[in-house]
């Protein structure tokens, strides 16, 4: 193909052709090359394919040295298919992410691996540096990119994996700088905000172990049955209390960020559960010689402000119902 490129493209072709059809003949020698193109591909298309002998690919770039309007033909002839096949899957997942915005993550992953060959083939048919490539390149990192961001915007537990995946494509195949400069500004945005995330949830973490610690505490006291431990521990309950709604609170934002709200009243049904066992604990050894004590009822009054499940709830009425009852002489 090379060898006929340059046979056709010799100042001396036409000359030939006149020679060959005579000088009265009528025709234009850049409907001959055309023509014959035409029909060596015709013959050669069933060989194309990637599992085939010949690619496209290698055709096309076959042609260096055929004239440049005949390249420019076959070249549209050749990119017009799977250019529009492109443009119509970025149509299709862009109105998909504007109705499920959640979803977009997964829209922007299928669009990749849906354009993924057909880009690869414009790549090298056209190559970067073509105009034509490069727009529709541009178009389709984009569409990526917002997809990552429609979703990163309304999803509470985004993985940072994946969006970072999608983000690395679209720059990997932008051309322009002013798309690259758009996916690198909101990257830079995404992972400050997983960084502050992560930082947040390591600072739960922390106030979660102080809360278990002291927990424990409480339930090594009260197997222990060591009354003087339950009375200091009562007796700073109430300042204890206080400084772990404050620790629940940060717990609580940070897990908000990540859905994960399940897991905040889980630690903060167990922590009240803890201390009505601590409450319960006290005042059956202490009834008998103090009664009910101010503190008692202040502290598990103060319980009700902290989050609990259904049966933490159920239980946390019952004790209070019942000490409640204890200044007519019950126990518990």
């Amino acid at each position: 193909m090379k060898l006929s490129g340059k046979f056709v493209s010799h100042p001396e072709f036409k000359n030939y052709c006149n020679q060959v059809a005579g000088y009265q003949a009528s025709f234009d020698t850049s409907e001959i090359i055309q023509s014959f193109l035409e029909l060596v591909f015709t013959e050669l298309e069933p060989y194309f394919g990637e599992n085939k002998k010949i690619s496209k690919t290698d055709f096309f770039l076959s042609l260096e040295h055929f004239p440049i309007s005949v390249r420019d033909y076959f070249s549209n002839l050749s990119t017009s298919s799977p250019i529009r096949s492109i443009e119509e899957k970025i149509k299709n997942t862009s109105e998909l992410r504007r109705e499920s915005p959640l979803e977009a993550i997964q829209y922007g992953k299928f669009l990749i691996n849906q354009s993924y060959k057909d880009l690869k083939y414009l790549f090298g048919i056209l190559g970067k540096d073509n105009v034509k490539y490069q727009l529709l390149a541009d178009k389709l990192s984009n569409e990526i990119l917002q997809c990552v961001i429609d979703h990163f915007n309304k999803c509470d537990n985004s993985v940072q994996e994946d969006i970072q995946k999608l983000i690395n494509y679209a720059f990997n195949i932008a051309c322009g700088n002013q798309t690259k400069q758009r996916i690198q500004k909101n990257e830079s945005v995404i992972k400050n905000w997983f960084k502050s995330l992560h930082e947040d949830i390591e600072n739960a973490i922390k106030h979660q172990n102080y809360i278990s610690e002291y927990c424990t505490n409480i339930l090594n006291a009260i197997t222990k049955n060591d009354i003087v431990e339950i009375m200091s521990l009562i007796d700073s309950a109430e300042n204890i209390v206080s400084e772990c709604k404050y620790k629940l609170s940060i717990i609580y934002n940070a897990y908000m960020n990540t859905c994960n709200n399940d897991l905040y009243v889980q630690i903060s049904s167990s922590f009240v559960n803890v201390l009505l066992l601590l409450i319960e604990k006290y005042i059956n050894d202490t009834y008998s010689l103090f009664g009910i004590e101010q503190k008692s009822l202040n502290l598990i009054n103060l319980l009700y402000t902290f989050s609990m499940n259904e049966e933490t709830l159920n239980k946390y009425f019952k004790y209070k119902y019942q000490i409640e009852n204890l200044y007519d002489g019950s126990i518990l």
